[in-house]
């Protein structure tokens, strides 16, 4: 009898956890599409789950130079963009055609100033992570839909 409760009580939580992945996707004015908010521990750990997937993904973002052309990269941490931690970041794609005209400016503004933490929206997709010096890069994120400053919370005092 306690091992059934046990069981059962398993199972709930298992099951509430499932919900709540679920969750993380809403609606937003970016796209039509619902977006699901990630964290790069939960892409890390399930990337399969988002492939092919509109995502918002915060982390630092930084140009670097691989084979020969300057790439984009948004890392899970700047100790991991320092030490160029590939496996710890995504490649980041152009923007979307549909971007409206009025923020497509506004966009391109934020992607021009690397070494900063920002919160990019768009499509993973798995297939495209090789670079070609063989190291790998959790996906590429492209078409981008959505770029923004990442805002840190206003200090208690």
């Amino acid at each position: 009898m306690r091992s059934t409760k046990v069981i059962l009580f398993v199972l709930a939580i298992l099951l509430c956890s499932c919900a709540e992945a679920y969750s993380e996707c809403r609606t937003t004015g970016f796209s039509e599409e619902p977006v699901c908010e990630v964290s790069f521990f939960k892409l890390i750990s399930d990337s399969k789950s988002y492939d092919g997937k509109l995502i918002e993904l915060s982390g630092y973002y930084s140009v670097h130079l691989v084979e020969g052309k300057s790439k984009r990269f948004l890392f899970i941490s700047k100790e991991a963009e320092f030490s160029a931690d590939y496996g710890a970041s995504v490649e980041l794609g152009g923007l979307s055609k549909e971007i409206p005209a009025e923020r497509r400016p506004i966009f391109e503004q934020i992607l021009n100033r690397p070494e900063l933490p920002l919160r990019i929206i768009g499509r993973l997709r798995l297939e495209q992570n090789k670079l070609q010096n063989g190291r790998k890069v959790l996906g590429v994120i492209e078409p981008l839909v959505g770029v923004s400053h990442v805002v840190p919370p206003p200090k208690k005092g």
